[in-house]
């Protein structure tokens, strides 16, 4: 009589622990979104031109941010402030004393998960 609890309960445990043990990655792809949550602006002092703006990333762990126009890398950002899920960036990009023949932007965010999003324009 002893034995057929003592089964059950082994049962029941190599189950929850069977189940607790799943090293595959997560199948779903996860959320980022992404804000700027004033429009940039022209700044000018003692270093020269910068078109100035605040990035905010919400989502996995953000590895870099490269940022081209033209298909020219303009700036390649990795100094996130990161609190949780939320990455905080502040992006100063030299401004060329003719400004930029073309105004779309592409950005490639490269994220722990080693996805990476590719040709995101976003207009100025």
């Amino acid at each position: 009589m002893l034995h057929k609890p003592l089964i059950i309960l082994l049962l029941l445990i190599t189950v929850f622990i069977s189940s607790c043990n799943n090293n595959e990655p997560p199948n779903e792809a996860a959320d980022i979104f992404i804000a700027l949550p004033t429009p940039p602006v022209k700044v000018k002092n003692t270093s020269g031109t910068w078109l100035v703006y605040e990035l905010h990333i919400k989502g996995p762990t953000v590895q870099k941010v490269e940022i081209s126009n033209n298909n020219t890398l303009q700036l390649s950002y990795t100094d996130f402030l990161d609190r949780d899920d939320l990455h905080l960036a502040s992006i100063w990009l030299p401004y060329p004393p003719q400004g930029w023949e073309k105004e779309d932007w592409f950005i490639n965010f490269t994220i722990k998960m080693l996805m990476v999003m590719k040709n995101n324009t976003v207009s100025i």
